[in-house]
């Protein structure tokens, strides 16, 4: 049976880094802030924690970085390079770890379990806030670092709330994706 569960992970963590290209760059991004896309790449990321659990969705993640540091443009807008890592918008890429972290976290203590529907819609929403959040202090912190912003840190943040709507909406298609193939039985041995 592992070695049925690691073919499963491997598969799904590739599948899952062909459908993060494909979220930023194949997909046309919405600008709604200049050099910040809105992107289906958020959803794929909370897909890594929900299907993959937190050890799993963080390898491949870091796979993701990986091959992004390694030239593939992976990252929206076909860029891929150690440039990413350093770029104004670089923060909000490395805060993917948190979104990862906390779907992963939902999953290992509320996915798999019988509890109350709206217990686990509640817990399920702090959790994608938590990340969310999380995503947005770093990515705030990254461009007021990195491009030195004069507005300061608390209005980079602040300015990050415009795309809560649309995160939190990408983390419920997520978590109503994972579902949607438990209960199918696509997934096999999830």
């Amino acid at each position: 049976m592992r070695n049925t569960t690691n073919i499963f992970s491997i598969t799904v963590s590739a599948l899952l880094l062909a459908l993060f290209f494909i979220s930023g760059n194949i997909i046309p991004p919405i600008m709604l802030i200049p050099a910040v896309p809105l992107t289906f790449q958020t959803f794929t990321v909370a897909l890594m924690g929900l299907f993959l659990g937190v050890k799993k969705g963080l390898l491949c993640l870091f796979s993701l970085f990986l091959l992004t540091a390694a030239g593939v443009p992976m990252m929206s807008g076909f860029r891929g390079g150690l440039g990413v890592f350093v770029s104004p918008t670089s923060g909000f890429a490395l805060g993917f770890v948190f979104i990862v972290v906390f779907m992963g976290l939902f999953r290992h203590f509320f996915i798999k379990s019988k509890k109350n529907v709206i217990l686990s819609t509640a817990i399920f929403t702090l959790f994608a806030l938590v990340g969310i959040f999380a995503q947005y202090t770093s990515g705030a912190l990254g461009l007021a670092v990195q491009a030195s912003q004069s507005k300061g840190f608390p209005a980079l943040f602040m300015s990050s709330f415009i795309f809560l709507p649309f995160d939190l909406l990408k983390m419920y298609l997520a978590l109503l994706t994972v579902l949607f193939i438990r209960k199918s039985k696509i997934g096999g041995v999830m």
